[in-house]
């Protein structure tokens, strides 16, 4: 997948377009931008053989907005103020062990 200079609703439709199809038609998805979110983010990138999900999050990471998967569509928002998961500090009591990585937690099934 190869996506060059596109807006992030260019983006976000050719994605659709490319989950649906993976689907074979079986899955309609929507993307609800937010009235704050900038559309016309340009978004670059090459991804091979990586799922949906992780393409989602990139082109996220990108046009700098974040999503909210819903029961009926996949809400697209500016960033929440505040630090990345990421660097969230950890426990050092040996509990760390019960903390799944961002990293670790799949996508919903529909997207991969």
């Amino acid at each position: 997948m190869e996506i060059r200079e596109a807006t992030l609703d260019s983006a976000l439709e050719y994605l659709r377009q490319q989950i649906i199809k993976a689907s074979d038609g079986g899955l309609k998805l929507s993307f609800v931008l937010q009235a704050d979110v900038n559309r016309s983010a340009l978004v670059t990138l090459r991804l091979n053989d990586v799922p949906s999900w992780d393409a989602l999050r990139y082109v996220g990471q990108l046009a700098g907005v974040q999503f909210t998967v819903d029961q009926d569509a996949i809400l697209v928002r500016p960033p929440v103020p505040g630090p990345p998961v990421s660097a969230v500090k950890l426990p050092d009591d040996g509990e760390a062990s019960n903390f799944v990585s961002p990293s670790e937690v799949p996508g919903p099934p529909y997207l991969q």
